[in-house]
């Protein structure tokens, strides 16, 4: 598919040269005549890179600029400034408004084309995979099941793999691994829009003793009201994308807005259940309310945690026949495993590696890593 390239600037004419120059080149090129205009086709059309003016009645192209770095959609979306104006001051006023490259109107097509392509390749961004733990409700094992997931990954790929717990006021990852500082989301859904990068994003990462890294949310329920600031969950699940080759996402029970937003980035999704019929019934709900998203049956793997304890727990049989689709995995009853884990801060697949668990963890994690 084309790259697009919006192209902002307030004369008709200059629209109909540059629009040649770049569909030569293989470009799919958007056009807006004004700031505002520009603001929201690079929110609807998420473009590859922009070509700005800067002297536009209404908002100028700085002032665009500006605004495109506040909103987390359009952050990383690189810019370049195409504008008559050739003083140092403006230059400098470009950069500073975060522009990636500054051009004049007198630049030739050809060096046009060739900064572009070079503005894209710089800025293009390697994306690892992007996997959705969820379940239900809570107290499925949702953490456990991802926490001992990315280890798994670390394992069998020898891949930069990143943990991430997207609850905050119930981050539990923090036990899992043995750590004391759990601020690392809570710091980064604090920050401005325009602060909110990459790098500092990967600033917040914890080193675990497994290879992975983490990201950890706090556990205090004071901390529950950050889960209000959906933009900013999208912008970091975007910016984790950037850091590894595959992140787990810890994203809890049931379908929260900081889940929906982030849903059409996620590559693969793990739903975890127990094998009742009451979870199992949620479960069917889930797969269903997920499909209203737009997430199709090929992008769930559904996973049995087995707790024990019941006399009503369903056959693997019937729990497919009740969801309509297969189980990849049941975890058998592990409460004593699961306590020296979260007591030692170790993960259950390094405590027994030769245990049926671990087993279970490398076929989810093959399951992914093809």
């Amino acid at each position: 598919m084309a790259e697009k390239i919006l192209f902002v600037d307030d004369n008709a004419d200059t629209h109909v040269l540059v629009r040649k120059v770049l569909e030569r080149e293989g470009y799919q090129v958007l056009g807006a005549l004004n700031g505002e205009e520009a603001l929201a086709l690079a929110q609807d059309e998420q473009p590859g890179l922009i070509l700005m003016d800067l002297m536009m009645p209404g908002m100028d192209g700085l002032e665009v600029i500006r605004c495109l770095r506040r909103i987390p959609g359009t952050a990383h979306i690189p810019i370049i400034i195409f504008t008559v104006k050739t003083d140092l001051k403006t230059k400098s006023e470009g950069f500073e408004a975060g522009a990636d490259d500054y051009l004049t109107k007198l630049t030739s097509p050809a060096e046009v084309a060739m900064r572009i392509k070079a503005t894209l390749r710089k800025t293009a961004v390697r994306h690892g995979q992007l996997v959705g733990v969820l379940a239900t409700r809570g107290g499925l094992g949702v953490t456990t099941v991802a926490f001992n997931l990315c280890v798994t990954l670390c394992q069998l790929t020898n891949e930069k793999v990143i943990a991430a717990d997207f609850r905050p006021g119930q981050g539990a990852f923090r036990v899992l691994a043995g750590e004391r500082d759990a601020s690392g989301l809570s710091r980064l859904v604090q920050l401005d829009s325009a602060d909110l990068s990459a790098r500092q994003v990967e600033r917040e990462l914890v080193q675990h003793n497994s290879g992975m890294r983490l990201l950890l949310a706090s556990d205090d329920p004071s901390d529950a009201g950050q889960i209000a600031s959906v933009g900013r969950f999208e912008t970091i699940t975007r910016h984790l994308a950037s850091l590894a080759s595959y992140v787990v996402l810890d994203l809890g029970p049931a379908l929260p807005p900081t889940t929906t937003q982030v849903l059409d980035q996620l590559d693969q999704i793990i739903l975890v259940i127990e094998p009742v019929p009451q979870t199992v019934a949620q479960a069917k709900l889930m797969l269903e309310g997920l499909r209203r998203y737009g997430v199709g049956h090929s992008k769930v793997s559904v996973v049995a945690v087995n707790r024990g304890g019941t006399s009503l727990q369903l056959t693997l049989s019937r729990m497919e026949d009740d969801l309509g689709c297969s189980v990849l995995v049941v975890f058998p009853p592990a409460a004593e495993l699961a306590y020296r884990a979260a007591k030692e801060g170790q993960p259950m697949v390094t405590l027994q590696p030769d245990s049926l668990i671990a087993e279970h963890f490398v076929k989810l994690a093959k399951s992914i890593a093809r």
